[in-house]
This record gives C-alpha cells, structure tokens and sequence, in this order.
C-alpha cells in the first residue's frame, strides 16, 4: 500500500529486532496518535510495560478525559495442526505466551509494523490511528504461506488512564453482530466498537484475564498489577499471500463530524465485515498521505524529517476553545501553556505550519487574565490555571518568533502585539502570584506553596524548587520581551517604541549588577537589594542570591534579545559546560552541590525530588547550542562542534525510549538513562529548532523582516 512513497519510508526507517528474551524494563516504545490527544503505544515485542499502554487510549473531552479502552490483543496463528502464539504478555513471573519467539522484525514508519515468522509463514501486522477520531485500526497481511487462521482476543478495559483496575463488577454489555461487537463496560460508560474487515467472525464470551504487570510503573512506586477484560474471541482467515483483515476499535465520542480531521468517516462496522475493511484500507490510505505530506520536501537529514513526523503528534484539537493546542508529553501530559509557547517554534514554525502557530497564538491570547495566558487549561471545561511567572514571557517570545518566521504583519500588528503589550503592563504594575516590577526594574514572583518557573515539582505542599525572588530566566525572557515589543512597535508602526527602549535600558542595567556572579556565570535567583534603576521608582529590600548552578542562566545568552554581551556570554556558555553539560542535555543542578540527585528513581517523593536537583533535561540543548552560535560565532568550528552536541540524541531517536521520539528527561549520572515521558514536545521541538535553524540556516534574527503580509504557511491542524 505504500506505493509511490516506498522509497521516502526506507530512508528513513527505525528498525529492531529482538535478541533474545525480553527485558520489559528496557523494551523500546512506539506511539500513534489522532490529533485529539488519544494514542495508542506500547512495547516493540508486544508486551505493556506502563499502564499507560494500550491500543486505543481515547481522549473523550479532547485533549483530556483520556480513558484506556483497548488495552491490547492476544494473539495466535493457526495452521493445520498446530497453534502458535505471536503476542507476549508480562505476567510477573513469567513472560506468556512467547510470541516474542516468531517476531522476526519489527520497523517503524509509516506506522509501526511487526512481521512474524512461524513454520514458514511471514505474517505483518501494522497499528494506525485515524485522524480526528478515537479510532485505532490494527491490519494483519499474509506476505509468504499458505492459508492461515488468526484467533484474536481483545483486552479491553475503560478506566482513567493513570490508574488501574482489577477484576470487579462491571458487567461490559454487548451489542453483537457477526464480524464484532459495541461494549458498554457499565452504566454511563463510553462505548467501544471492535469489529473486524475482511474474512472475520466473532464469538463472544469470555472472562477477565488476571495480574497483567507493568515493569516500569514497578520501578516508579506505583500500582502495577492489572486485569482486563476479554469479551469474546475473533476468527480471521487469510487465503494466502497479500490477503489482509483489520480489526477495528472505535469509541463514537466525541462525533468525528464534530472534529477536525483527514475526511474519514466513522467506520461503518454495522455494513458488514467487507464494507469494514473497505473503509480500513481508504482510511489507511488518508493516513499514509498525510504522514507523507508532512515531510514532502525532503531535508537530506532522515532525522530532521523524522523529527518533523514526531512534531505532528504533539498538535491536537482542544474542545473547549475549539482551536488547535500543542500536547506537552506523551504518555501522560496534556497541553501546557509554558510548553507550548517554548515548543511552538520547532513544531509548527520550523515544520511550515504558520496558521497553526497563529491558530494557537490567539487561542491562548484570547484566555489570558490579568496579563497572564494559561499555564493550563481545565480537564473538564473549569477555569484554567495561570501559576506561571514565565509563560506569558515566552508567549512574547514566541510571538517575535512567528513574525520572524511569517512575516505576518496583520496578524502581529492588529492582534498579537497588543496582547504582548497588555502583559508588560501587568507585569510593571503587578498581577497575581506576586508576579511584579521591583523598583529596580527586575520581575520578582513568590507565592507561599505555588510553584512559577519551570521547575515546577510539587508533591503535596511541598515546593521542591521555589525560587522566590527574581529568577534568571524570567529576567532573561522580560529583557526579551521589552526589546521585542520596541522593535516591533517601531517595525509597526506603534508609538510607544521609545518608552519600552527606554526600560529595557534600565533593566539591562540592573540586571547585569545584580546578577552576575565573580566566576562570571549568573545567580540563579536573586532578591531586592535596594539598588534603583535609572528611571524607576522604588527599591525592593535586601536579600541573598542563590548560589547553585543551575542552566537557567543559558536564556540570557539565548534569546533572540541576549541580556549580555557575546563577551559574558561566552563565559556563561564555558561555566554551563564544565558543570552541567551531559551528552543528551543539561543537568539541572552541578553534580558538586550537595542538592544534586543523579538519578531519577524511586517513588513520586524520589523523583520529584530529583526532578530539577540533577536530572537531565534535553529540551535545554536548543538554548545551549543557541548562546554558543551567538556568542562564539557562527564559524565551520562551532557549527561542528554544534553537531556532534547532537549526535547522542541523533542515536537516542532510533535505539531507546519511544523509538523515533526525544525522551522529557534522563539521568543525571552516567549512562543516562532516559526517564519520564518517552515523548516530550519541547524535547522534539528544540531539537528540531536546532537543526533547522541554527544547523540549516534557516535562522531569523532581529530586524530579518520589514512589514507586510506574511505567507500564511501550510497545513491544518488535523488535515
């Protein structure tokens, strides 16, 4: 089915292929997703290491109200006289059935794809999701062999995605046809369809499958034993080589004609098995057309084009606002504010797709209060939260990044800019959270038990990093946004240019004062110290700076409107590296402070404590490679050095985590493991920067455009 983009496939495939039995703790992931905020993932052998795992993880009120609904299959071939298994699942003990026997090879694009070889038989199954829908749709094709019978059991369950269940009451009422079946799991419960196409016969029955274990909610403290539900068995026969069957999961909430997506209807599973599959392959093939559309023109770079893939799978539809948000991580995060606006330019500027970075500009513009955007939206539709100092910082940043990219004069001047400017004007006369202008031009921020900056664990009131005071990076991204703001005034055409020159001026001044360090890195927070900027009113009271050693100080030298010179900026680059550099991210605290944790291991109280005391963040690589380009020079030395920065992560995308994604986090120490979200946004987003902007080329700097319309970009967001 791949046809004419055969060759795009090959060039950039993920291979695996098991070496013996396997480890459920080290198994490399996969992950799909529908652009609702649903997805489907697992492990390459098959068995489900996290309860986040499954086939159909249906995001009911997108991007959130995720429920698993189609935790996996169980699966085994018959021929004539024989039975054998071809899935695997973690009992504990024991690893059952040993499917991972017949895996022969497993690939990841266009979408992940197993091929089994048993008793001469090479069978492929492939798992796609359909876009705009919670629908997942697995395929199995006889490639080589004679005549065979697949027996299927689905594992169902309808829970919260972040807990399990065991065995109970639920009494999953069926609604049976001859190819499938619609499952209520109880009163009020969503429905999931199962239904296969082709030549396919169900038989329910069935019972509740016991102590399912996931190795690595274990290793994280947290309940990892399972049960899920088996409602009957499906027969599929294939007649011989390129016959086909699919098996089809679909939960009809919300309605695909209320959603954005790739034209597909629901699967019309009450026409009967043929109609079915009919609908699977058109539907199979809209998948394979936009996946391939995502990276029409090809960089030359098999990872920047497999990084442009992965950034599609963090844009998704929100319900609420009916407009496109960014996805902060997979398997467990939702939209964030301070994620999105960090991501937004990797994402969606650097993939061409400039009317969904409008699309989600104004989207979070239009929720902002008291001069802040949301740093998250309610799950169920209640207010959003706004416990960020730095969020609306970076939505000005980001803002500058779109006009930089677009050239999109309309839309900035008429509607973004003045946003921007209603943000600075909360943050010089002060808005919640304490979030404010001191007298000496610096934003401080401090509330009791709320976290602000991006280190922002909290495990019950207790805040792990408060960083009360005037942080380093907030100052850095406020310095940033008064010089974005001036020079986009001037560029178009507003009056106020001159005054927030002017305070951008004043801030400079204090910041550099009060910031840098005798070594000539920067304090990582600091608080009042009575000292007045020019120009500006009032004085805050004396306190301390802190004095760990944190990357914070890298925005400094990284933005688009460094607060220091390339001089000092280079001497931050140098302190950064010798402390904090790791060779996939930043440490988040050097490992001679005695806060420093090297691993992020254990339960919630364990890991949130190391979480920003250590642990290493990848997304942090983008500043970094960005203040060594700009304050070292853009010469064929740097640029290299620049690239090899990039080749671990080059070797994480196709050997560990979720092969083809950036991890959220690894360990602090030595080997680095990685840890968190397999799939993280800003991880994507910042490498991908990286390597088209700064690597490419395809860099805008300050004062790169004049006025007028920008090109719009391509793209929609489900489309």
């Amino acid at each position: 089915m791949e046809g004419a983009h055969a060759g795009l496939w090959e060039r950039l495939q993920i291979r695996w292929r098991p070496v013996g039995p396997p480890d459920p703790i080290f198994a490399p992931e996969w992950l799909v997703t529908n652009g609702l905020g649903g997805f489907a993932c697992g492990t390459v052998v098959g068995l489900a290491s996290r309860r986040y795992h499954g086939w159909l993880v249906a995001a009911l009120a997108p991007p959130v109200d995720r429920r698993l609904l189609w935790a996996g299959t169980e699966e085994w071939l018959h021929g004539p006289g024989w039975r054998c298994p071809l899935s695997t699942n973690d009992y504990g003990n024991v690893l059952h059935p040993d499917g991972w026997r017949r895996l022969l090879a497993w690939q990841l694009y266009p979408f992940p794809r197993w091929l089994f070889l048993a008793d001469g038989i090479l069978l492929e199954k492939t798992i796609f999701m359909v876009r705009g829908q919670n629908t997942t749709v697995a395929r199995w094709r006889l490639i080589a062999g004679p005549p065979v019978e697949l027996e299927l059991l689905p594992f169902i369950n309808c829970r919260d995605y972040h807990h399990t269940v065991r065995a109970n009451g639920w009494d999953f009422r069926q609604d049976v046809a001859p190819h499938g079946t619609a499952i209520v799991a109880y009163e009020a419960a969503p429905a999931l369809v199962l239904a296969g196409g082709g030549e396919v016969r169900y038989t329910p029955g069935g019972g509740w499958y016991y102590h399912f274990r996931y190795a690595l909610e274990a290793e994280r403290g947290l309940d990892c034993v399972e049960d899920h539900f088996c409602p009957g068995a499906f027969r599929v026969r294939l007649a011989g080589p390129g016959d086909e069957a699919f098996l089809v999961g679909h939960c009809p909430i919300p309605d695909a004609r209320e959603t954005p997506g790739d034209a597909v209807p629901a699967p019309p599973w009450r026409d009967g098995p043929q109609a079915l599959a009919q609908w699977a392959k058109m539907a199979y093939l809209r998948a394979l057309a936009r996946r391939a559309e995502l990276i029409k023109v090809a960089s030359g770079d098999p990872d920047l084009d497999r990084l442009m893939l992965a950034a599609d799978d963090f844009v998704a539809w929100r319900r609420t606002t009916r407009s496109a948000t960014v996805v902060a991580g997979y398997p467990w995060f939702t939209d964030w504010g301070r994620d999105a606006m960090i991501s937004l330019p990797g994402l969606l500027l650097c993939t061409g797709r400039h009317d969904l970075a409008r699309e989600v500009l104004l989207t979070f513009a239009a929720h902002r209060a008291d001069g802040l955007v949301p740093n998250r939206f309610g799950d169920a539709g209640e207010g959003a939260e706004y416990n960020a100092a730095d969020g609306s910082l970076w939505f000005v940043y980001a803002v500058w990044k779109y006009f930089a990219a677009s050239a999109d004069a309309a839309t900035t001047g008429q509607e973004l800019l003045p946003v921007a400017v209603d943000i600075l004007r909360h943050y010089l006369k002060g808005t919640r959270y304490g979030i404010r202008m001191g007298g000496d031009g610096l934003v401080y921020a401090g509330a009791e038990g709320v976290q602000l900056t991006w280190m922002d664990a909290k495990v019950g009131d207790w805040v792990v990093t408060p960083r009360r005071g005037a942080p380093v990076e907030i100052n850095a991204l406020w310095y940033n946004a008064l010089r974005s703001v001036e020079t986009l005034a001037r560029k178009l055409g507003r009056t106020d240019a001159a005054e927030w020159e002017r305070l951008a001026r004043a801030v400079r001044s204090s910041f550099l004062q009060r910031f840098t360090r005798p070594d000539g890195g920067l304090w990582d927070v600091v608080a009042g110290d009575g000292v007045q900027a020019p120009g500006i009113a009032g004085a805050e009271p004396l306190a301390p700076a802190d004095p760990a050693h944190r990357p914070n100080q890298l925005l400094a030298a990284s933005l688009p409107f460094p607060v220091v010179d390339a001089d000092h900026g280079r001497r931050i680059v140098a302190l950064v590296s010798q402390r904090l550099l790791t060779p996939v991210g930043l440490r988040t605290l050097s490992p001679d402070d005695p806060g420093y944790r090297g691993e992020y291991v254990g339960d919630q109280w364990r890991r949130d404590a190391a979480y920003h005391q250590g642990t290493v963040w990848p997304w942090l690589l983008g500043p970094y490679v960005t203040a060594l380009l700009q304050c070292c020079g853009r010469t064929p030395e740097t640029l290299a050095a620049a690239r090899r920065l990039l080749e671990p992560l080059r070797r994480h995308l196709s050997a560990e985590g979720a092969l083809g994604q950036v991890s959220e986090i690894f360990d602090g120490d030595p080997p680095h493991r990685p840890r968190g979200c397999f799939a993280q946004g800003w991880s994507v987003a910042e490498v991908l920067r990286v390597l088209a902007e700064e690597l490419e080329g395809c860099h805008a700097r300050p004062g790169d455009h004049d006025g007028g319309r920008g090109g719009g970009g391509t793209g929609h967001l489900l489309g």
